[in-house]
């Protein structure tokens, strides 16, 4: 099903409009999405609605200007018309808009069809994105464009496409014009600025254009190139700074929220130290760890410093996953990562609350080999005949009853996520410099820095033997303590580290578990931890 955010309809004089856009496959639901928000003080107070309707022959169609309600001319009505509300149409075809204006001697005001008349009369008209785009084009070439430069986001349930148009100029019917198609696995946006630039005129499936698009330029005299290097906004939307401030800087927040890598990469563009223009879309590949990703592959990017982000599962993820086992089960216990190191937590509460307590959320606040501890509680609670609100609020009775110590190998990936200066960390490589960190709660924290990877290990060590003699010793005596191990990548180490733990903990059982991907993507190969829980008992 198609999703659309279509906040408001249009904007005031062609300003601050702005389209965001997800391709199927970059959704995780498989949904297109399509944003649609446009500034306006005062302009829309309703929500269009146009019923379907079938027209007798000769009839005509009145075209207002939809900025204004000026009159500009009549078209021939359709024989059949689709049900439009809003920015949609029943097929689920939906537009947006944002206006780019570009050159102003291009626009025709003698034209009929204005960039919201075009819109929903296409909403009307068309059962697909392509077919929308074959209605918008073929009026502009019959009736005149009446507007400035615009962008138009057009999408289906199945695909979306950027089209770019702008008119001819005064008394000269019809538009050039270049629709893409983003791919099913892209994002992609626009907002107030031009964004199309080279495109693949052999392409037909992905790319349609007026025939003119190059050679009217050539005519005007804004290009004089080969066709390979044409850019339509180079050559009918010059872009100064302020629009790299005003506009492409909404696009690039938007991309940056999603790839780091990209936002980076194209952040002196938007600072006007740069002509190197962003992509019209950018896609970020996706890997399950487990699934479609192994701990060796993992660290072995990570070693060629490929560009790799953590982020919570998507909403219909979580959902899917619960409405799979309430088929099977009354009920489910959810055990996320702390909410003090993850939003998933919190997601995932918001999302239960439909379920009507058939889902219970856990923030007992563990991560890794802690958390595992409790998804073994649970599973024990839940055999002993426990309802999952009872199971969700021993564990939270329990939340604050374990530890992790952690040291890291290296200082490159705290530097990299912003955590400690570049300064900072190259003070820490020069001396050798291992920090400690600790969980006691919700957040991960700096416990100490010592000389050396063995400084480190035994300063650990220490500070579990601490807490287990002090804020633990009660639950220790009882036998109601766990304690564990894990590491990132160096199992050699790991299994070296977890015997000089027996050593300081004679007679306890270890379990030991690599750390997760989420955490070692920002902490690097080669860190150990020791963590204890206390386990419930009945």
């Amino acid at each position: 099903m198609l999703t659309a955010c279509l906040v408001v309809a249009a904007c005031v004089n062609g300003w601050s409009c702005t389209n965001f856009i997800v391709g199927k496959k970059a959704s995780a639901d498989d949904s297109v999405i399509v944003s649609y928000s446009a500034d306006s003080y005062g302009m829309f107070g309703f929500l269009c609605h146009y019923p379907a309707a079938v027209h007798a022959a000769g009839t005509m169609r009145n075209i207002y200007e939809w900025d204004t309600g000026k009159y500009l001319g009549q078209i021939k009505e359709a024989k059949q018309t689709y049900n439009v509300i809003g920015n949609m149409n029943e097929f689920q075809v939906t537009i947006g808009e944002t206006t780019f204006g570009g050159r102003p001697e291009l626009v025709d005001t003698t034209g009929v069809m204005d960039y919201g008349s075009l819109i929903y009369v296409a909403l009307q008209r068309s059962r697909t994105a392509k077919e929308a785009i074959k209605v918008m084009t073929d009026l502009v070439k019959e009736y005149g464009y009446y507007s400035s430069g615009e962008s138009f986001t057009i999408a289906d349930p199945n695909e979306a496409w950027i089209m770019e148009m702008i008119g001819k100029g005064p008394g000269v019917k019809g538009a050039v014009w270049v629709a893409v198609r983003i791919p099913d696995d892209c994002i992609a946006a626009h907002a107030n600025q031009s964004r199309i630039h080279q495109f693949d005129m052999n392409d037909k499936d992905n790319c349609l254009y007026s025939p003119d698009v190059i050679s009217f330029a050539r005519e005007k005299g804004y290009f004089d190139g080969v066709n390979k290097d044409f850019s339509f906004a180079d050559a009918y939307c010059p872009l100064d700074f302020s629009g790299l401030r005003a506009c492409e800087a909404r696009v690039w927040s938007f991309y940056n929220m999603f790839s780091k890598v990209t936002g980076q990469a194209y952040l002196s563009y938007i600072q006007g130290e740069s002509k190197e223009p962003m992509p019209l879309y950018i896609n970020e590949k996706m890997y399950l760890e487990g699934v479609t990703l192994t701990q060796e592959e993992f660290y072995e990017r990570l070693k060629n410093d490929e560009a790799i982000s953590t982020s919570q599962p998507g909403p219909a993820d979580v959902c899917g996953l619960w409405n799979t086992l309430l088929e099977k089960y009354d009920e489910v216990v959810h055990i996320p990562m702390s909410s003090g190191l993850s939003a998933s937590c919190s997601t995932a509460m918001g999302l239960a609350i439909d379920y009507n307590g058939r889902v219970q959320v856990v923030d007992n606040q563990r991560i890794s080999v802690t958390q595992r501890q409790s998804v073994m509680d649970a599973k024990m609670l839940a055999e002993a005949g426990k309802s999952a609100a009872e199971i969700k609020k021993i564990l939270t009775d329990q939340k604050l009853d374990s530890s992790i110590y952690i040291t890291l190998d290296t200082l490159k990936y705290l530097k990299k996520g912003g955590r400690i200066t570049p300064a900072a960390a190259a003070i820490g490589t020069v001396l050798n410099l291992k920090p400690v960190l600790q969980i006691q709660g919700e957040k991960l924290d700096a416990y100490a820095k010592v000389r050396g990877k063995k400084q480190a290990k035994r300063a650990m060590l220490k500070a579990m033997k601490n807490d287990w003699e002090t804020r633990f010793k009660e639950h220790a005596s009882d036998g109601e303590m766990c304690l564990q191990a894990a590491y990132t990548g160096n199992l050699e180490e790991a299994e070296e580290f977890k015997r000089e733990i027996q050593e300081v903990f004679p007679g306890m059982e270890i379990h030991m578990d690599p750390l997760s991907l989420s955490v070692a993507c920002h902490i690097g190969y080669g860190a150990l931890a020791v963590a204890c829980s206390r386990k419930v008992t009945l």
